[in-house]
């Protein structure tokens, strides 16, 4: 996944923010490489700015792994937690209409970055999120895609990506939700 480096003081940081606006910290940048923290933080305990005890983040944040795929570095971001809130409504009515509670709604997000939608979404209380370190568009040409009741992305903007997957969506006969602008 993308890390930012802060070369001031040599923290690294994911890329995505906890859902106070935060950068969360994954590791310290030492000899070339990144060092994992014990536990991620929030940008303002990793500069040592807080006062008082430290916030923590609102989910865990796992230090970004290398991705399956080529990706380009301006289509490789994380989507805000509050994207996620103001669409639950429409979750909950997709839930309805495909017959099955909310928290068993099976929801794949095809583009992966860090995995923060998995642990948005279950912070929501959409436990069921497919969102792994593959290559979309493999999948899409072998047929293996996994089961779901609902496609769910925020996908890259740069030419085919939406493309490919306003096609996929279109073609798939699979209620589906694209956070674009």
């Amino acid at each position: 996944g993308e890390l930012l480096l802060r070369a001031a003081d040599g923290t690294v940081y994911a890329s995505e923010r906890d859902d106070r606006g935060a950068l969360v910290a994954v590791g310290r940048w030492e000899a070339g490489a990144v060092v994992p923290l014990p536990k991620a933080v929030s940008s303002s305990e990793a500069a040592g700015g807080a006062t008082g005890e430290a916030r923590q983040p609102s989910v865990p944040h796992p230090v970004p792994q290398p991705l399956a795929f080529s990706a380009a570095e301006d289509d490789h971001c994380e989507t805000a937690p509050e994207a996620y809130a103001h669409i639950v409504s429409l979750l909950r009515l997709v839930a309805r209409k495909r017959g099955v509670p909310p928290e068993e709604l099976r929801i794949w997000d095809p583009y992966y970055c860090n995995g923060a939608v998995a642990r948005h979404l279950a912070a929501l209380g959409f436990p069921h999120v497919h969102n792994a370190n593959e290559d979309f568009y493999a999948r899409l040409d072998s047929g293996d895609l996994p089961e779901h009741d609902v496609l769910l992305t925020n996908p890259p903007y740069t030419h085919p990506h939406p493309e490919r997957l306003l096609a996929h969506c279109a073609a798939s006969g699979t209620p589906w939700l694209a956070l674009m602008p």
